[in-house]
């Protein structure tokens, strides 16, 4: 669900250049950006059979790192002051909540081409749905980057698959609800 699961958690691997020296990463950059960003959320689509979008407006706080050669291999967003909202145009229909002090941490160990797989992992207020009680805690998913801000952050769509691993108060944010939550 849209950053659904504010994933967090980092592992980063090093590795050696061939000539003796050991490789240095570029240093990190931050950004605070406004977004309005919306997506097609592909899993709640597929579930509800109409579609469904995810809309992210509000503020967040980018860190990108690098490898030695200059590409992203991890991104940790905070979520300062950060709504989603999921609608469904046919159904007339929309929700949303707010991600105060969310994190999610996005992992690119294939690159940040588009369709390339990412790893997210989240922590926080993960989703609210109407009627439902609020999910929260640690989730990981699966994800693949659909896209990129005009500032070049990837944009990763993790609604396409089930989480790898879930810990925390979770259940209530399933396709199924988000689907009764939107149907007309």
């Amino acid at each position: 669900m849209g950053f659904r699961a504010a994933v967090l958690a980092v592992v980063l691997s090093s590795g050696l250049v061939a000539a003796a020296a050991p490789a240095t990463a570029a240093q990190p950059t931050r950004t605070t950006l406004e977004v309005d960003i919306t997506q097609l959320s592909g899993g709640t689509t597929r579930t509800c059979g109409f579609d469904v979008y995810m809309r992210f407006v509000g503020e967040i706080a980018f860190t990108l790192h690098y490898d030695a050669e200059g590409n992203v291999v991890r991104e940790f967003d905070h979520a300062v002051n950060l709504r989603t909202i999921f609608f469904a145009p046919s159904q007339g229909t929309s929700y949303e909540y707010p991600l105060l002090g969310g994190n999610l941490t996005q992992l690119f160990a294939e690159g940040t081409t588009i369709g390339a797989p990412a790893r997210v992992i989240g922590t926080g207020l993960v989703a609210k749905i109407p009627g439902q009680p609020a999910d929260a805690g640690r989730s990981e998913f699966e994800g693949e980057v659909v896209d990129f801000t005009p500032e070049g952050v990837p944009v990763v769509d993790f609604d396409l698959f089930d989480p790898v691993t879930q810990v925390g108060h979770s259940g209530s944010d399933t396709r199924a609800n988000r689907c009764a939550a939107l149907r007309a």
